[in-house]
This record gives C-alpha cells, structure tokens and sequence, in this order.
C-alpha cells in the first residue's frame, strides 16, 4: 500500500475520512444533547407550572365544596323545618277533617 494521502486506498486517508465522520458525529451529538437539555429544563418548568395551576384547582375546588357543604347544610336544616310545618299541618288538618266527619255523619255505633 501507498502512503500518498490523495490517494482513495489508502489507510491514512482511510484514518482521515473516519476522523472526520467522527469530528461531524461529536458535534451532532453535541448538539443533540444541547438541545436535550434545553427541553429538559422547558419540560421541568411547564411541569412546575402544572403542579402549582393543579394545586390552585384542588384548593378553589375544596374551598367551593366547603361553601356548598354549608349550603346544603342550611338547605337541609330549611327543609326540614318545612317538612316538619307541613306534617303538623296535614295532621291538624286530617283531626280537623276526622272530627268534622264524625260531626256530620256521627260517630260510631
């Protein structure tokens, strides 16, 4: 073998063409993982935004079911006053209804 550089068969054009597909893939590299990096560091910043827009949620979130807890608890004490009122109500009324039958149409035996 020759030592002639211009040469294509050459083993130090060979070594010369493999150093600089090695020099091209290490800058490649280089790149790739600059660019990496640099996503890493986006993707760790959306998620720390994510985790404290979830956290704001899961607190405005518990903060309205406590609201509405004592919403419903007001609503529940409401209602059962109004049912209350409305039993006793029927009750006067069916007495009221019973004796006025047993005025009109007399009692029994």
């Amino acid at each position: 073998m020759s030592t002639d550089p211009t040469n294509g068969n050459t083993l130090t054009y060979r070594i010369t063409q493999l150093e600089r597909e090695v020099e091209k893939l290490e800058t490649r590299w280089d790149t790739s993982f600059s660019d990496l990096r640099s996503q890493m560091v986006m993707l760790t910043r959306e998620v720390a935004v994510f985790h404290a827009e979830f956290n704001a949620h899961v607190q405005s979130s518990g903060d309205r079911l406590d609201q509405l807890e004592g919403s419903v608890n007001e609503d529940v004490r409401g209602l059962r006053r109004l049912l209350l009122g409305t039993g006793g109500a029927v009750l006067v009324a069916a007495i009221t209804f019973a004796i006025s039958a047993f005025k009109v149409f007399g009692g029994p035996g």
